[in-house]
């Protein structure tokens, strides 16, 4: 009986221990939720991503080196040197070729050849379907453009008539709109040998036709790249709601200026001064020319990267082919190219500034402020488009009010097109955001510094949140800064209110 009113006595102080336990761990919890201050400054240490790191930025969407790719719509095979090959086997081959260099942009041509002389049947929508799936499945955006002439020895044999074209961009008006998500850009095309616009098919065909129903067969949030800019002056009254999505592509790139180039040899013309601030709120591509033809045109050397990077900076190049003078499959026995020739171009801070080029000063250093070697394919590779860092960031909070400033800098080559949401907001312990707001347009963040003050609200002044910095592209793809911040469910983490 001793044992058992021992027992009971035990149990019931064991009870009682947990209970008066429990209330203590609880007022612990409860005295350290009020000891998160009403009032505060916040100076959060922003710390930069190193040179090693930087790879990182190679995931961030609608930016840098792109492959190309091509399908013969009626057949579904490729063309030119893979005109025996299977289109998607082109494809897949192309991704293995410049798998290590994690390209996130593809330039797509759609030929339409065997269509000249009449509409597309189901077989060609079957084929361009399948081709977006793929894309789709390997995460790539498509630079794309439709083309007729392949042959640029007798292109008047694959030239359709005008009406011709407007038929068949009144047909893929509908496939352009279902798969815009996978379409970075949209290039004119259509007239010309590879859809070039060379001046010989341009007196051919009615120009401004031409442009009206590539601009119809688009959404308006679409950008339209063009060959030439006079094309644009030509043909896209500025007047017009479509004016200000017409783009620029340049397909002729040796280092020196040429007149093949988008806005001519001449940085004194009207057209130069004009493209270089229209493409401020542009996406642009750049290409150079295959590498086999470098001994009429650069007399056999590498094409100049800093020349290149100059020309990049100036007209606010977005992406890059890389199937050019790179790694082409014909090349030259024992010949290198200029973009493996420029992995061997070392660099430094004092030589960029030679050119003017911009540059993160951590883009250069380890960890540990050490210098590591760098080389001018990395730098095009990282600086091509944008490269957006956070130099510095506080908050002030008084009770709900949180008061946040943020220097950012674009060390990039543009703005951040295609950024639907530049947000900071707050975030709950989970990581849910709980509030936001807008810090400005995409178009703001040109290359440059650009100081930003908002306001945010906290649901309850005594619960620590998260500060951050969300940018958010069309198809809900986020951009990663170039800071050493923690990457939370695609939120640039700033710091913590506690």
């Amino acid at each position: 009986m001793d044992k058992l009113r021992r027992s009971k006595y035990f149990v019931l102080g064991m009870l009682v221990f947990a209970l008066i336990g429990g209330m203590i761990s609880t007022n612990v919890l409860l005295n350290q939720r009020s000891l998160i201050p009403k009032e505060k400054t916040y100076d959060f240490n922003v710390k930069s991503l190193d040179g090693n790191q930087s790879m990182l930025l190679q995931e961030n969407p609608n930016r840098g080196y792109r492959m190309e790719v091509y399908l013969n719509v009626e057949t579904n095979k490729s063309l030119f040197e893979y005109k025996t090959v299977d289109a998607i086997e082109q494809l897949e081959n192309e991704i293995a070729t410049y798998k290590s260099d994690n390209p996130k942009l593809i330039q797509v041509y759609f030929y339409l050849t065997g269509y000249k002389d009449k509409d597309l049947d189901d077989n060609a929508f079957k084929n361009m379907n399948a081709y977006f799936d793929k894309l789709k499945e390997h995460d790539l955006k498509a630079i794309f453009r439709f083309a007729y002439v392949s042959n640029d020895s007798n292109p008047t044999s694959q030239e359709p008539t005008l009406a011709q074209i407007q038929r068949h961009m009144v047909q893929v008006k509908p496939f352009i709109e279902e798969h815009k998500d996978q379409i970075h850009v949209f290039q004119a095309g259509i007239v010309g040998a590879w859809g070039e616009w060379d001046s010989g098919a341009m007196s051919r065909i009615d120009n401004k036709a031409v442009m009206d129903a590539v601009l119809a067969a688009t959404p308006k949030d679409m950008q339209v790249q063009v060959r030439y800019s006079y094309i644009k002056e030509n043909n896209v009254p500025n007047t017009s709601e479509d004016y200000n999505r017409v783009a620029f592509h340049d397909d002729f790139l040796i280092g020196v200026l040429h007149s093949w180039n988008t806005a001519g040899a001449d940085r004194n013309a009207t057209k130069w001064k004009k493209m270089t601030e229209e493409s401020k709120q542009l996406l642009v591509d750049g290409e150079m020319i295959w590498g086999s033809a470098n001994g009429y045109y650069t007399g056999g050397k590498a094409i100049n990267a800093y020349l290149i990077a100059q020309r990049m900076k100036e007209h606010h190049f977005t992406s890059l082919s890389m199937t050019h003078n790179y790694k082409e499959q014909n090349k030259e026995q024992g010949k290198t190219y200029s973009m493996a020739e420029w992995q061997h171009e070392y660099v430094n801070q004092a030589i960029l500034d030679t050119y003017d080029l911009p540059y993160d000063e951590a883009w250069f250093m380890d960890a540990d402020g050490n210098n590591i070697p760098r080389n001018m394919f990395e730098y095009l590779r990282d600086y091509l488009g944008y490269y957006l860092k956070v130099e510095s960031a506080t908050a002030t909070v008084k009770d709900d009010v949180v008061n946040v400033s943020v220097d950012i800098a674009n060390y990039g080559f543009s703005a951040p097109h295609k950024v639907t949401k530049m947000e900071l907001v707050l975030l709950d312990a989970k990581g849910t955001v709980v509030d936001a707001t807008s810090m400005c347009k995409a178009s703001e963040l040109q290359p440059g510094n650009k100081q930003i003050n908002v306001q945010l609200t906290r649901p309850d002044a005594s619960k620590p949140y998260m500060v951050a910095i969300r940018a958010e592209v069309e198809d809900g793809t986020t951009i990663r800064f170039a800071n050493d911040l923690n990457y939370v469910q695609g939120n640039n983490v700033l710091g913590i209110l506690k």
